[in-house]
């Protein structure tokens, strides 16, 4: 015998009661306990549904999801952060590279060019470190108004809000860049440091909140057709 939808509803509801957040995560856990359900019923045909779910739900023991939920966060969270790598290696393709490369030296000569003005170096950093933040809170507040709608909250969501904070790692090559645009006595070291620390952060930002998000958002949409891409 085979659950209907109402049952299924049911069940989803069920993972809700007992703490599990997570749509994608509930969805793992519903079908666990819909097969298992269906396996009790061959042996047991007389149990009904309530008694058949309560009757899985035991066997996840005392602490019910809890064990689970932190099992698959890991096992989510290994399989999003290859994802997210395997996304980030395909960006570096040789032309890519190349426009890399090209940058570094762009602004190597822009510093040059404003002769380290520290008003035009700081402006910069501001734009730099304010990219990621606005790209998160846009994210944010996307995700808050898809909530609204489909009350549905997902794992990888999480995830790619994650992807937009890179800006804290950075910090501290933040805090070094700040420090050579009060200095005025600027060294070739100093320079070239300045410039590639600025185009790898701005690229590894540019590709967390603007490349990564759009892609994953895909590839799990194709796992779970219901996450409509927004």
């Amino acid at each position: 015998m085979q659950l209907t939808k109402e049952q299924i509803e049911n069940l989803y509801k069920f993972t809700r009661q007992h703490y599990v957040a997570w749509y994608d995560l509930q969805s793992e856990l519903v079908d666990h306990l819909a097969n298992d359900i269906e396996q009790i019923w061959k042996t047991k045909p007389n149990l009904s549904f309530e008694q058949a779910k309560i009757k899985s739900f035991k066997k996840f023991g005392v602490f019910g999801f809890m064990d689970v939920v932190e099992k698959r966060q890991k096992a989510l969270g290994k399989k999003y952060s290859k994802l997210i790598w395997k996304e980030f290696k395909q960006f570096f393709t040789i032309p890519k590279i190349i426009f890399t490369i090209s940058l570094f030296f762009a602004i190597l000569f822009f510093i040059r060019l404003v002769n380290y003005n520290s008003f035009v170096i700081f402006t910069m950093l501001v734009g730099l470190i304010g990219f990621p933040i606005i790209a998160l809170f846009i994210t944010r507040k996307k995700q808050k108004e898809k909530f609204k709608e489909t009350k549905k909250k997902y794992m990888f969501e999480e995830y790619i809000t994650n992807l937009g904070k890179f800006a804290s790692v950075f910090q501290i090559p933040f805090q070094i860049l700040i420090h050579y645009a009060d200095n005025e006595n600027w060294t070739l070291n100093m320079e070239l440091f300045f410039s590639f620390t600025f185009v790898i952060c701005g690229l590894l930002f540019y590709i967390s909140v603007s490349i990564l998000p759009p892609k994953i958002r895909a590839i799990i949409a194709k796992e779970h057709p219901e996450y409509q891409i927004s």
